[in-house]
């Protein structure tokens, strides 16, 4: 949906900003707007690599473009440096992430 793809853009201009951005989804299409995918099965990384990431700032500009389809579940965007969250809200070991590597 538009919307969709107006969420994706503001993220991917912060991101560009220079401030890390970590989307979680079980939607491969929301995942394609990501520079970086960290894929997890039972709780484990089964596969990290960087992507081509899709700029939702172009489909929202391309005249006449069809948008992507809406997610079907939440994404949901941590813009928040780590030391600004509790230190409960994690029993794994802190993972850390380069500046705008996207997850």
């Amino acid at each position: 949906s538009r919307t969709s793809l107006e969420v994706m853009a503001l993220l991917q201009e912060l991101n560009r900003g220079g401030i890390t951005i970590v989307v979680v989804t079980h939607e491969h299409d929301v995942a394609g707007f990501a520079q970086r995918i960290v894929q997890f099965r039972d709780g484990k990384v089964v596969e990290d690599h960087t992507n081509q990431a899709v700029d939702a700032r172009s489909l929202l500009q391309a005249p006449g473009a069809t948008p992507v389809a809406a997610p079907t579940s939440a994404a949901v965007p941590a813009a928040l440096p780590a030391a600004a969250l509790p230190a409960a809200a994690s029993n794994a070991a802190p993972t850390s992430l380069p500046d705008g590597a996207v997850a």
